[in-house]
């Protein structure tokens, strides 16, 4: 995926310091990403609504011509050809179970069947062990199509891949952890890469039910329109998104191409920042426990002290903050808030004679004018 060098590679730097601190000790290997220009591929004017074509199944289905006389179907995934392009056809090779070996990631990343964890222990997989290929991906950009595209079972062994690389792992773990699954193939003003995307239902009418995508180097899934906002916000304006359903059964992969959008037709709102995104408090207060012991987290206004003195405000800003946000991932959210606070020393001197923390989303931030960079700013106060 072509990406401003300047720009992303500015806010890769700066994103990637304020998610791994409290994750993992281990650091997400990065790199600059150089400009490369891309071939202009025709294609059909994309339809606003989602159309859906008939599914396709990892195993070749045998064809029958018009007349009386069949002849021997030859699959499509017995030569190498199928990797010098990202296509539905692509998919269905990458994933065949028998081209990786029967990898089973449910084994081999000890996932547990909790929907939350487990896409974390995938994001953790990519992001802290996977190193981008830029010269592989570069390269892409400059031919104009993914080529010499791996399958999950040799990124697995490799631990290096190109965006579409990782998309296909994602997808192959997430479905066979029964994930409801995508791929986004996604195209923009300079280029085009993928990402792999899920749904984790949250029963609350006022959660969005749009996918979540994982977007390396990130280690925080994030909404899909999240994602194109940051590319858009880096100058790579995304242009099309072409969705393929993944899906896993009776030891086969299945992938269905859902159709091309226009990628304005996803457009992110901070409403569910502004809802939901305050600090987890059992997570804010685990934190506190580890480095603070006598700092305790909460809502509750009137445990501040009733002395001026004693209470100070505070005020903590996470650059593009917003878009890294949503209900599932709430507590490693929470865990970026607190080394972005803790970063701060004044802050931290406070927190040492800390006895109530109290901290929330700021008032200021309208659902009509986000803040700059969409920067999540959050309020509070420190009490002796």
């Amino acid at each position: 995926m072509r990406r401003n060098a300047l720009a992303l590679s500015l806010m890769t730097v700066l994103l990637v310091a304020l998610v791994s601190g409290c994750i993992s000790e281990s650091k997400a290997p990065t790199g600059t990403i150089s400009k490369a220009p891309v071939q202009k591929q025709s294609s059909g004017t994309p339809s606003s609504e989602t159309t859906t074509h008939t599914g396709t199944s990892t195993t070749p289905v045998q064809s029958t011509s018009s007349s009386t006389v069949t002849s021997t179907p030859q699959d499509p995934c017995a030569r190498d050809s199928w990797r010098d392009n990202f296509t539905e056809q692509t998919i269905i090779c990458a994933l065949k179970p028998i081209n990786n070996r029967n990898l089973n990631p449910v084994f081999s990343l000890s996932l547990t069947g909790d929907k939350t964890r487990d896409a974390l222990i995938i994001t953790d997989f990519l992001v802290n062990y996977v190193h981008l290929d830029e010269f592989v991906e570069n390269q892409s950009m400059k031919k104009g199509h993914y080529y010499n595209i791996k399958t999950p079972n040799e990124l697995f062994h490799t631990k290096t891949g190109t965006y579409a690389d990782m998309a296909l792992f994602g997808a192959y773990a997430l479905a066979r952890d029964g994930f409801e699954t995508y791929i986004f193939y996604i195209e923009t003003k300079n280029g085009f890469g993928a990402l792999p995307g899920f749904k984790i239902p949250v029963d609350n009418p006022w959660v969005p039910r749009e996918p979540l995508v994982i977007f390396w180097p990130l280690r925080i899934p994030m909404r899909l329109s999240a994602a194109l906002t940051l590319l858009n916000i880096s100058g790579e304006t995304p242009k099309t998104v072409t969705t393929y359903r993944i899906t896993y059964s009776n030891g086969e992969y299945h992938v269905e191409n859902l159709g091309t959008t226009p990628a304005s037709e996803f457009r992110f709102s901070i409403m569910e920042w502004l809802t939901f995104g305050a600090p987890d408090a059992k997570t804010m207060n685990k934190l506190l426990s580890q480095d603070f012991p006598g700092c305790r987290f909460t809502f509750n206004l009137s445990e501040l002290s009733s002395i001026p003195d004693d209470v100070k405000g505070i005020k903590v800003e996470i650059p593009y903050g917003i878009l890294l946000y949503s209900v599932p991932f709430s507590q490693r959210y929470t865990e970026i808030l607190y080394t972005v606070m803790t970063s701060n020393e004044t802050i931290v001197k406070d927190l040492r004679d800390c006895r109530v923390l109290i901290l929330g989303q700021s008032g200021d931030v309208s659902p009509l004018h986000p803040p700059t960079n969409y920067t999540a700013i959050y309020i509070g106060w420190v009490s002796k």
